[in-house]
C-alpha cells in the first residue's frame, strides 16, 4: 500500500496541521511503510519529500488574488489565500497521486480533501482520501467528505 501525507502549510508555515503531517510522514517511513510526505514549501530534505508548487497564503501575490476571488469564487472554495494555496497545491498533487499510484491519502487541509475526492469520482485518482479534521471546518462542509 502506498500513502501519502501532505499538507500545503508544510515548508512556510508552522501550525500544529504542519508539524502532524510532518510527524505522521516521519512515523510512517520510520516503521517501513511506501509514503510520500507532500509539502508546500522549503526543500526535500528526506527522501520520502516531495515539495509541490502552491500559491503560498503569505505571498503577496496570493493576496493580491485573493482580492479578486474573494467576491464570487468563495463559492468553489477559492475566496480566501487559505483556499487559493491549497487549490494549487492540490493540482500538483493529483498529478502526483496519479504518477505515484497512491493508495490513501492523509490530510488535514479541508479543501485538498474535498478536492482530491472529487478527482476521484471523476476518475483522476484512485486513492481514498482520510481527513484529520483539524481546522475547525463546520459540520456542513464536513458531510462532504466521505
Amino acid at each position: 500500500m502506498k500513502i501519502a501525507v501532505a499538507s500545503s502549510g508544510l515548508g512556510h508555515v508552522a501550525r500544529g496541521v504542519e508539524a502532524w503531517a510532518s510527524d505522521l510522514g516521519r512515523a510512517l517511513f520510520e516503521r517501513g511503510h511506501s509514503v510520500v510526505l507532500c509539502k508546500g514549501g522549503g526543500i526535500a530534505d528526506l527522501p520520502y519529500e516531495r515539495v509541490l508548487p502552491c500559491l503560498q497564503r503569505l505571498a503577496i501575490k496570493t493576496q493580491r488574488l485573493s482580492r479578486w476571488t474573494r467576491r464570487g469564487l468563495w463559492r468553489l472554495h477559492l475566496g480566501s489565500v487559505y483556499e487559493l494555496e491549497q487549490a494549487s497545491f492540490t493540482w500538483h498533487l493529483v498529478k502526483l497521486l496519479r504518477r505515484e499510484a497512491i493508495d490513501v491519502l492523509h490530510v488535514q487541509d479541508p479543501t485538498v480533501a474535498l478536492f482530491v475526492q472529487q478527482a476521484r469520482r471523476l476518475g483522476w485518482v484512485k486513492c481514498r482520501t482520510i481527513l484529520g479534521h483539524g481546522t475547525e471546518e463546520p459540520l456542513e462542509f464536513l458531510r462532504k467528505i466521505t
